[in-house]
């Protein structure tokens, strides 16, 4: 028994909600993520479902990164086959979805196309380079999702992301972001779930075979590789012991140097130390000889004012008794005239 959820650009509609259906068919046509296709909607409903295996029918042009990385972590992580039939095309955010299934069909006449997110912003330069930045970073988590997928590199997965690739079922499976090209449409919308589950099976057997081989190989390397050692033990050890000879004379030489360079530091610092005495030495002198000439000049100032207070009282006294002389003088000269008139 099956039933179909139809994911239109509002709700899931449910078409038969039989608790013993055999298979969950979901048809995701239209935009990912804002009116489309909604994330919390259909994880809700593959979780309520009892179906044995889901099949997720996609044709989008794509839309919202995150919505479409949701639902692909979701899609792993299920426990369950899943499915993913790419009706029409399943570009940008819907091949992220699409990787999200354990086996991708691509019928005849249906596309692929994946490339790096874009947005639009407005703002600053700071606001810009922050935008850009973002984007960068939702470009590397695209990235692992297709490498993990397709086990090709990040940087050939960035390659095509750049180029904007559209790939046709058969490139698609070449790549290995499809598993199956259906010849026509017919038949994968009639496609029978036990068929399914036996293609899986046998891709299932030859991971584990080429598993179980590499383990092999892995076994036998270390007992190959141990042969060597046993036929000359005597020269690893000879070639073990030169080498920790060398070393110890590299460090050796090390030390040396180390302890020339310190002794030419001290030397170096001695020599300083001299210059410093010597010239702290001759800076007492001149102080010194500052200090006696300014108390030579003091002596000098002292006797040169004694001898000038001398010089200015010898003259004073002179003045006064000269001047003293000379009034005597003339009163008797007066005197002597008035006696000799008065006769």
């Amino acid at each position: 028994m099956k039933a179909q959820l139809a994911l239109n650009n509002k709700k899931i509609l449910a078409s038969g909600t039989d608790p013993e259906q055999i298979e969950l068919e979901l048809l995701m046509y239209g935009d990912v993520g804002g009116w489309g296709i909604d994330a919390a909607s259909l994880c809700n409903q593959i979780q309520q479902s009892k179906a044995d295996t889901i099949t997720v029918r996609i044709n989008s042009y794509g839309g919202d990164t995150a919505t479409g990385l949701a639902i692909c972590n979701y899609l792993r992580s299920e426990k369950r086959p899943v499915t993913a039939v790419i009706d029409g095309i399943a570009a940008s955010a819907a091949s992220i979805i699409a990787c999200g299934a354990s086996t991708v069909i691509m019928p005849a006449g249906s596309l692929m196309m994946i490339h790096q997110c874009w947005t639009v912003a407005a703002g600053n330069s700071d606001d810009m380079l922050k935008t850009a930045d973002t984007l960068a970073k939702i470009d590397d988590a695209i990235v692992s999702i297709y490498s993990q997928r397709t086990g090709k590199s990040a940087d050939e997965i960035k390659a095509l992301m750049q180029a904007e690739t559209w790939l046709s079922p058969e490139e698609a499976v070449e790549l290995g972001l499809a598993d199956i090209c259906e010849s026509s449409l017919d038949v994968a919308a009639s496609i029978d779930a036990s068929d399914l589950d036996a293609k899986m099976q046998a891709k299932l057997q030859d991971k584990l075979a080429a598993l179980t081989a590499a383990a092999d190989a892995k076994q036998q390397k270390p007992a190959d590789a141990a042969k060597p050692a046993e036929e000359k033990p005597v020269d690893k050890t000879e070639l073990t012991l030169a080498d920790w000879q060398a070393k110890a004379q590299e460090s050796l030489n090390n030390a040396e140097n180390q302890m020339r360079l310190k002794d030419d530091a001290l030397q170096a610092l001695d020599t300083i130390k001299a210059k410093y005495d010597s010239v702290k030495v001759t800076l007492a002198d001149y102080q010194t000889k500052a200090i006696i000439d300014a108390n030579n000049a003091a002596a000098k100032i002292a006797s040169l004012t004694l001898e000038l207070d001398k010089y200015r009282a010898s003259v004073a006294s002179f003045s006064t008794t000269e001047t003293a002389s000379q009034l005597t003088g003339i009163e008797a000269y007066r005197a002597k005239m008035r006696a000799k008139y008065n006769k």
